[in-house]
């Protein structure tokens, strides 16, 4: 049996018309990781740089490759160096003033 609030939501969608398959918690959580590293991959490329060139700013390769590729879930202090080494804020990180495509 489904959690209340989703069993809700999909009455809401289908009252509405609306054909659309609501998502479980780990598929959403797969799909934040994913933007998240798209949009971490588009901050660093246009500022010209290979994900190898993360390491000499402080965080290592392997790691940095993970990120992009929605792999591994970041924490606060991660993203943080993540934002001074792309130097933008850590709120930049999350939304795109419509400059990034996801």
């Amino acid at each position: 049996m489904e959690p209340h609030g989703i069993e809700t939501l999909k009455h809401a969608l289908h009252a509405q018309g609306a054909d659309m398959k609501v998502t479980t918690p780990a598929t959403v959580q797969e799909r934040l990781l994913h933007t998240l590293g798209n949009r971490l991959r588009y901050l660093r490329r246009a500022r010209h740089l290979r994900q190898f060139d993360m390491e000499t700013l402080g965080l290592s390769y392997k790691y940095y490759q993970r990120l992009e590729s929605g792999q591994v879930n970041p924490t606060l202090l991660t993203l943080y160096k993540v934002a001074v080494a792309l130097n933008v804020s850590v709120s930049d990180l999350f939304h795109s003033d419509g400059e990034n495509p996801s």
